[in-house]
């Protein structure tokens, strides 16, 4: 059983290959491409003609394969006849002579190729047979034997490379495989021989006259008559002889005439082969680049489309940001406007709460000083003795605080916590309880120059109490004012070491 996707079949194989073709190219390579070419196209014509299919053409040989054994024997005495005709007309050393090896046997198909151990047989059989000459197998013989008027010398036997058992074989004897011209010269010596035969004996006939003086008259007479009709004969043979020259010369030209017609055949055949596969290339050439143009095309759009559609995530994430900061810098805004307001009506209220309390305050302390007065000088005036009023040392009036305060400023100056300079902050007291901040950044290089700080132009809320002046500023600081030589100073109280304004400040008039 046949494996699978193998098929088989029984066909003839015949193998050709050029005798001395290395020596022949190594001689001159164009001169022997061009004689391959045309004995080729010769080859071709002939497997065509006797139904023969052609396998492959590697290098100089030929293999093709025959569904009859008959016909691949014809083919193959027709080729070398073909070919000797051929090879009588060139230089005898640059003659192109074939071996063929013809086998039957099973073989394996692939396609339009052929594989096995029958192929293999038939190149073998082609380097035993001679040069011009035909070489069949035994199973070759045994199909031909009974079919064809042509002789096959059995040569045994042979052993060949790399088949394992000895090849029966037999080579071509009594085929016309020799060249037209050495038929036309045999028979120009057939011909001659003929002639010179006949002159002889005319020749020895008249002798025999001579020498036979007996019959002297009537064979004297016979002779001549010979004579003549052998010197009839022999015209007729030169003139049977120059025709035969003549047709001879005639189917040369015919031959020449014939191969130069092949020959021009075949070169038109390659240049429309030639132009068929450059055509071809060209068109392959052209749809490749279209393709990778196309491609290269495709890339660079989705590279395109990519990169635009990068840009427009990052600007849509860019714009979102944008949308989500302004809205948190709304919302901060929004919220700090709201605590500040808030921060200032608690403020506003405290300080209306603390102004109220403290003129509730100061009018109780009027009259209890009033009333003290009053009773010092009831008591004076009783006593007829004076006394002056005791004042705590350090100790100023709310009014006097007043004065020192509304309408000026207190300064306080330190250094940068982490830039080369100082900061200087100004403290300016308004009637209503309002504290205006302002803060000026002088760089030690050029302390002429100053920049404004983070909290310049910004308003807080102050109160009085006794001696103390406070306000909240992150957190709630108080201070108390004292004289220090000929000036006030502002003092924090414990507690308004950690606030933004720990001073000392200086009040400057």
């Amino acid at each position: 059983m046949a494996a699978e996707g193998v098929h088989r079949k029984l066909t003839t194989i015949l193998a050709a290959d050029v005798v001395g073709y290395s020596r022949l190219m190594a001689a001159d390579e164009e001169a022997t491409h061009r004689t391959l070419t045309a004995f080729r196209a010769i080859i071709f014509d002939l497997l065509k003609k006797h139904e023969g299919r052609l396998v492959d053409t590697a290098g100089d040989s030929v293999l093709a394969d025959f569904g009859s054994a008959v016909e691949a024997v014809r083919c193959a005495i027709s080729i070398q006849e073909e070919l000797a005709v051929r090879n009588a007309e060139l230089p005898e050393d640059r003659r192109m002579l074939f071996r063929i090896g013809i086998n039957v046997g099973d073989v394996i198909v692939e396609g339009d190729d052929i594989f096995g151990d029958a192929v293999n047989v038939a190149a073998r059989l082609e380097s035993v047979a001679a040069p011009g000459s035909v070489c069949i197998s035994g199973s070759t013989f045994e199909q031909v034997k009974n079919k064809l008027s042509i002789g096959f010398s059995d040569i045994g036997p042979q052993t060949v490379k790399n088949i394992p058992h000895p090849v029966a074989a037999f080579q071509l004897t009594n085929a016309p495989v020799l060249t037209r011209e050495r038929g036309t010269s045999n028979r120009r010596r057939i011909w001659a021989g003929a002639i010179v035969a006949i002159i002889l004996a005319a020749a020895g006939v008249s002798a025999y006259a001579v020498w036979s003086n007996e019959r002297a008259a009537a064979r004297a007479e016979a002779l001549r008559v010979k004579t003549e009709a052998a010197s009839k004969e022999a015209a007729e043979v030169r003139r049977r002889l120059e025709e035969t020259q003549r047709q001879v010369a005639a189917e040369r030209r015919r031959a020449a005439e014939e191969r130069r017609r092949r020959e021009e055949e075949a070169q038109r055949r390659a240049e429309e082969d030639a132009r068929r596969r450059a055509e071809e290339a060209r068109k392959r050439a052209e749809a490749e680049a279209r393709r990778k143009a196309e491609e290269e095309a495709r890339r660079k759009a989705a590279e395109e489309a990519r990169r635009k559609a990068e840009e427009a995530r990052k600007r849509a994430e860019a714009e979102a940001r944008r949308k989500a900061e302004e809205e948190a810098r709304r919302r901060a805004a929004e919220e700090a406007r709201r605590k500040a307001d808030e921060a200032r009506k608690r403020a506003e209220a405290e300080a209306r709460r603390k102004a109220a309390a403290a003129a509730k305050r100061r009018a109780a302390e009027l009259a209890r000083r009033r009333a003290a007065v009053e009773g010092r000088q009831s008591v004076a005036g009783s006593s007829g003795t004076g006394s002056q009023l005791a004042i705590v040392p350090g100790a100023l009036s709310g009014r006097r605080l007043q004065s020192l305060l509304v309408g000026h400023t207190a300064r306080f100056r330190r250094r940068h916590r982490f830039k080369p300079g100082y900061l200087v902050f100004d403290l300016t007291f308004s009637n209503g309880g309002v504290l205006r901040v302002a803060c000026r950044f002088h760089p030690d290089r050029n302390p002429a120059r100053s920049f404004p700080c983070r909290a310049d132009g910004q308003s807080f809320n102050w109160t009085m109490s006794n001696d103390q002046v406070c306000w909240s500023i992150n957190r709630h600081i108080c201070f108390r004012v004292v004289r220090s030589g000929g000036a006030h100073v502002m003092r924090p109280l414990p507690g308004a070491t950690n606030a933004l304004l720990r001073g000392p400040f200086e009040i400057v008039r």
